[in-house]
């Protein structure tokens, strides 16, 4: 997925307290990413967008992300947490 960390958290901070803004950040922020291919893991990289995979808040996050666009937006969603 393609969330925008800040996108997300602008929208968390017009209705959530200071706490639960903090507490999304640190979900967020400073996660690192790698891939195995063919046996063979890849540098370690920041992952600056996107929300984690295999957490059961990820998938509100992207929905509460996704609620609010534009109706003349096209919006192609393919979600698996598997």
């Amino acid at each position: 997925d393609c969330v925008w960390h800040n996108g997300l958290l602008l929208k968390f901070e017009s209705r959530y307290s200071w706490t639960v803004i903090k507490l999304l950040q640190s979900f967020l922020k400073n996660r690192m990413a790698r891939t195995r291919l063919e046996g063979r893991l890849s540098h370690l990289v920041q992952a600056k967008q996107g929300v984690p995979q295999s957490s059961m808040l990820s998938p509100l996050l992207l929905i509460f992300y996704i609620v609010e666009m534009p109706t003349n937006t096209t919006v192609k969603i393919n979600e698996d947490d598997s």
